[in-house]
């Protein structure tokens, strides 16, 4: 063998070296990760729904959910805008409830009305409404629990 034959074969076995290493440092996929909160954001697609004013209302679910709000996305402007504001949402809920909610951020609501200002959750068998621009929630039944 030639001097260039010897450092292609070295370059080649080199390179499958670095390859087998790279399959051998991935994580095990276990159980655990399986039903896990970091595998359900790992899969997570935003969830949207088209509206009467030819724009979409977006939830990102992969943002986190501190972080995570709504937004209008605009196609022809290509541009997304926040549609409310999910602090004083969450306090008026939680003041609507009359106690605590668990989560960081809204999920994605049972419906929408047509021009996406209103929304309807359903939490504990009761039915609220969210303005979105006032971020004020309304609570319509009172189911006992």
């Amino acid at each position: 063998m030639d001097r260039q034959s010897i450092c292609i074969w070295g370059i080649i076995y080199l390179l499958m070296l670095s390859g087998a290493s790279l399959f051998a440092q991935q994580e095990a996929m276990t159980v655990e990760w399986i039903y896990s909160d970091a595998r359900a954001e790992v899969e997570a697609i935003p969830r949207f729904q088209w509206m009467d004013n030819n724009q979409a209302m977006w939830l990102n679910m992969r943002d986190s959910e501190s972080e995570r709000t709504f937004q209008w996305f605009n196609p022809r402007r290509r541009t997304l805008r926040s549609a409310l504001d999910m602090k004083k949402a969450l306090e008026s809920l939680e003041e609507q409830r009359g106690k605590a909610y668990d989560k960081k951020s809204l999920g994605w609501p049972n419906s929408f009305d047509k021009k996406g200002e209103q929304a309807l959750y359903i939490l504990e068998e009761d039915l609220y409404v969210l303005a979105l621009a006032s971020a004020s929630f309304q609570r319509l039944t009172n189911t006992s629990a």
